[in-house]
C-alpha cells in the first residue's frame, strides 16, 4: 500500500509542479475490495461473495473548488458517470438517460444497490444482501450470515432486474 500511496503522492505533485492540480480532477479508486476469511465463513480474495469486504472499495475523489469531506451514505460507482457528467460537462438531461446512479455531490440516497459477478448478482440493501444464482437464491443479513426464514423483497428484486436491462442486450 505504501508503493501505491507513494505513487500517487508523486502524481498530485507533479500535477502541483506543473500548476494543473487545482484544474484536474483526481479519481482513485477500484473495482472491488478484499476479504481475507475477515468473518471466519472462508470467504478469500474477491469474487467470492458479496460480503461488506468485497463490496466496499476505496474512492477518493479529489475535486477543484470543493472542499475535503466524506459521504457518509451509500453510493456507487453508477455515480461517477452522473457526477462527472452533471459536475464537470454541465449535461443538463437526468442521470436516468445513461446511467443507474446519481451525482455524488447530490443528496440522493439508494434504497438499494446492484452488484454483479460473472456468474451471478446481488441486491445489497442496509440490512441484507440477496444473492441471486442461476439456480436459485440465498438472502444474507448485513453480517453475511445466511437468514434461514428470508424476507425476500419481490419489489427491489423486480426494480433490479429491469435497471440492469436498461443497459444490457
Amino acid at each position: 500500500m505504501r508503493y501505491v500511496d507513494a505513487l500517487i503522492g508523486r502524481v498530485l505533485d507533479d500535477l502541483e509542479r506543473r500548476r494543473l492540480l487545482e484544474r484536474t480532477v483526481v479519481i482513485i479508486t477500484s473495482d472491488h475490495g478484499m476479504e481475507f476469511n475477515e468473518s471466519g465463513q472462508g470467504f478469500k480474495g474477491h469474487g467470492t461473495a458479496f460480503s461488506d469486504y468485497q463490496v466496499h472499495t476505496p474512492f477518493v475523489l479529489r475535486w477543484p473548488g470543493r472542499a475535503p469531506g466524506r459521504v457518509a451514505r451509500r453510493t456507487s460507482h453508477n455515480d461517477l458517470a452522473p457526477t462527472v457528467l452533471v459536475e464537470l460537462f454541465g449535461c443538463t438531461n437526468p442521470p436516468a438517460d445513461y446511467a443507474s446512479g446519481q451525482s455524488l455531490f447530490s443528496d440522493a440516497q439508494w434504497d438499494w444497490l446492484i452488484t454483479v459477478s460473472p456468474s451471478d448478482f446481488a441486491v445489497l440493501e442496509p440490512d441484507q444482501v440477496t444473492i441471486v444464482y442461476p439456480s436459485g437464491n440465498e438472502v444474507r443479513d448485513q453480517h453475511y450470515h445466511l437468514i434461514q426464514h428470508p424476507r425476500l423483497s419481490r419489489d427491489k428484486l423486480r426494480a433490479a432486474i429491469e435497471e440492469m436491462r436498461r443497459f444490457s442486450n
